[in-house]
């Protein structure tokens, strides 16, 4: 079981709570432009999965710095994740 589900969804799959879609999350201002600057510029998006590619083909052990601060910032930020429904 992944981190968010313990977390978020008290031991259980966070994303079948149904108070994790409460309408107030989707009224928190916040949220609601980081969302629009998310999808705002898809191009910016593109660079960063190249970037992500270039990380990847770089040697293990500069791999070993760099992704442990690169996931903490992000979880900070945001950190999505695949959902199998």
């Amino acid at each position: 079981m992944c981190e968010f589900c313990h977390q978020h969804g008290e031991g259980k799959k966070w994303y079948l709570q149904a108070e994790n879609y409460a309408q107030d999350l989707l009224n928190d201002l916040k949220r609601r432009q980081y969302i629009h600057h998310f999808f705002e510029d898809p191009e910016r998006l593109k660079r960063n999965i190249g970037l992500l590619d270039t990380l990847n083909k770089l040697p293990a052990y500069v791999q070993a710095v760099v992704k442990p601060f690169l996931i903490n910032r992000q979880k900070r930020k945001h950190y999505g994740q695949v959902l199998p429904i």
